[in-house]
């Protein structure tokens, strides 16, 4: 049998058709008094909402040299097979944590950070992100967005080390030599092959993933069991899988919809087979999940400059919609995760939006 979190994991996974290193999730703490909640142990779950993860990074002066750091491409060119990894460093903007205790890095462990991540045969180079320089990629990326731009200072967003793992290295390796070093608040196995021109894509995109067999979402008719925290931990009641009529009613809707440029429908299979090229060959997950477990969906493309929430809203409204993910919000919940290390509440990320 399955435990509560495996479920959730393969909800998860199903629900947002990408993957994540379950051996990175560990148990969050409750909420902090702080202006916004960050928690860099969720920056490896990103790829549960979209397959995406842009590294943004500044070029250093020289081996060692941590205070002139100087601005290059913040989008590195990443060759096939190599991996990467960001080492976030502390910062009073995230939690209080054993490791941290609520404060900044001082400039001595960045340098022997900077010295140890150098030093280990996994890394081929090393690139190093100051919250100067991250301040400057972040208004760049999200000029988009100014509700997320009027939220965020400089002083929220932590350092950061660009790791480029060396081809056929194991990234793990890295995270065990880096484990419990000062300065270090965690450090993150990156999503491979992702692109600028990814994100774009996943922008223009918004998906309706139709209620399968047992669903647990309460918009296809389940009864869910909560916990005194609102935790989801099971149903008393499944919910019914979207019918024929139902998905023929949805069709139609979105043939109707002017805002629409063109849709696709995603059956299991599709999606399964999506799902398995999305993951590493050695995956854990790879055997867990089955064709069954992957949701029907429907896949719109949306014209650009145009308000898409009616159809967001009028798509959640409809019988047999498990649930609607808009990609422009999933895309900048998932850059700012995946390049600034933050989760922000999606009042704030999506403001307007969804």
């Amino acid at each position: 049998m399955n435990s509560p979190m495996e479920d959730r994991l393969r909800q998860a996974l199903a629900e947002a058709g990408a993957t994540v290193d379950t051996s990175t999730l560990r148990p969050l703490h409750g909420s902090q008094r702080s202006r916004f909640r960050v928690d860099l142990r969720l920056v490896a779950v990103a790829a549960v909402v979209v397959l995406v993860g842009v590294a943004g990074a500044v070029g250093m002066g020289g081996p060692g040299d941590v205070d002139h750091a100087v601005a290059v491409n913040p989008e590195p060119d990443r060759q096939k097979g190599k991996g990467e990894a960001a080492v976030f460093l502390c910062s009073k903007a995230v939690p209080k944590e054993r490791l941290c205790q609520g404060r900044d890095v001082t400039a001595a462990e960045t340098k022997a950070v900077d010295a140890l991540v150098r030093q280990l045969p996994e890394v081929e180079a090393v690139v190093f992100v100051d919250q100067v320089r991250a301040y400057e990629s972040f208004r760049r990326d999200f000029v988009h967005n100014k509700a997320l731009m009027d939220s965020v200072g400089a002083v929220d967003l932590p350092a950061s080390f660009r790791l480029t793992i060396r081809e056929g290295a194991d990234p793990k390796q890295v995270s065990l030599a880096l484990r419990g070093v000062p300065g270090i608040q965690n450090v993150v196995d990156l999503p491979s092959g992702m692109a600028a021109d990814r994100v774009e894509t996943t922008r223009s995109v918004v998906r309706a993933f139709l209620c399968g067999k047992g669903a647990t979402q309460v918009s296809c008719g389940a009864e869910q069991v909560l916990d005194g925290e609102g935790t989801f931990k099971g149903v008393k009641k499944e919910g019914k899988a979207v019918t024929n009529a139902e998905k023929n009613a949805l069709r139609r809707l979105i043939e109707s919809r002017p805002d629409v440029e063109s849709f696709t429908f995603v059956d299991q299979a599709a999606a399964y087979e999506d799902f398995q090229r999305s993951l590493k060959s050695e995956s854990p997950i790879k055997a867990k999940v089955k064709v069954t477990d992957m949701p029907e969906s429907f896949v719109l493309t949306m014209k650009p400059e145009v308000d898409r929430n009616m159809t967001i809203d009028k798509l959640k409204r409809q019988s047999g919609v498990a649930t609607v993910v808009d990609g422009a919000c999933a895309a900048d919940t998932s850059l700012l995760i995946a390049r600034y290390g933050l989760i922000l509440p999606k009042s704030t990320v999506c403001s307007g939006r969804d």
